[in-house]
């Protein structure tokens, strides 16, 4: 079983609740807990952190960054985030540079990257600039995660010992249609209402009107289940070319619904 810690900024596209619920169910992950970034990181920290109360689970919501290292002035915050949860009695946990300081210096961790990387970055500066903690990053070059928080991307890039990108291109060759989005049954009530709330606000904000694309999800399925996935050593990082898509939407389905 391996430990896994989340960085994400839950809440505003529904795959990074996808993710999480996919991490906190699945038999082969160890989550500790969930660093939250940019926009409300409190609110997003009692996203993750009602998640896994959902499921029965406690772990570490850590609020982390609201902004990149170096702004632009926008907060990435779109104002639903939350909606379909009662978010009112949710504790969440220390600041993420408390946890995240040891973290991203421990071997024994995988830290899952599902968004910008300001938190990693800041951990990374604060511990002497050494990431020893293997590191799973869902984007490439350009894309919103790298492109949000630049400086953070380019510090994780130099710091971190064993990473492994999850691409974009490669993603978005696995989605849910409408139809199997919202028919999703994780035998919690609660829980796929929170699921249905997150997927509708966020389809009227996606250029994507009829797909959900699992991009949070397959980069912590690749911890878990590296075989769904073809890595090659692409500039001296461990990067996806290819995914078994169908085998990996059955895998992902049957531990969500299960």
């Amino acid at each position: 079983m391996k430990k896994v810690w989340i960085d994400t900024d839950i809440g505003t596209d529904v795959d990074d609740l996808l993710a999480l619920i996919y991490a906190l169910k699945n038999p082969e992950l160890k989550v500790m807990g969930a660093s939250t970034v940019i926009g409300d990181s409190e609110k997003r920290a009692k996203i993750a952190a009602e998640t896994a109360n959902l499921l029965g689970k406690a772990i570490e919501a850590a609020p982390g960054a609201n902004l990149p290292m170096l702004s632009d002035g926008k907060n990435y915050w779109c104002g639903y985030e939350g909606d379909g949860m009662d978010l009112q009695k949710t504790k969440i946990g220390r600041p993420a540079t408390a946890c995240l300081q040891n973290i991203v210096t421990d071997p024994s961790y995988t830290i899952a990257c599902i968004a910008p990387m300001t938190n990693i970055a800041t951990a990374a500066n604060l511990s002497g600039s050494l990431i020893l903690a293997e590191l799973y990053i869902m984007g490439q070059a350009g894309s919103h995660n790298f492109r949000v928080d630049k400086p953070a991307s380019d510090i994780v890039k130099y710091c971190s010992t064993g990473k492994t990108l999850v691409t974009t291109d490669v993603a978005k060759k696995v989605y849910l249609t409408k139809e199997e989005m919202f028919g999703l049954k994780t035998g919690n009530a609660e829980l796929d209402k929170a699921i249905y709330t997150n997927a509708g606000n966020w389809l009227k904000h996606s250029p994507y009107k009829d797909r959900f694309y699992l991009y949070d999800p397959l980069t912590v399925a690749a911890v878990a289940r590296p075989d769904l996935l073809k890595f090659e050593n692409i500039s001296g990082i461990r990067t996806s070319v290819s995914v078994k898509a169908d085998k990996f939407k059955e895998h992902f389905l049957e531990i969500l619904t299960s």
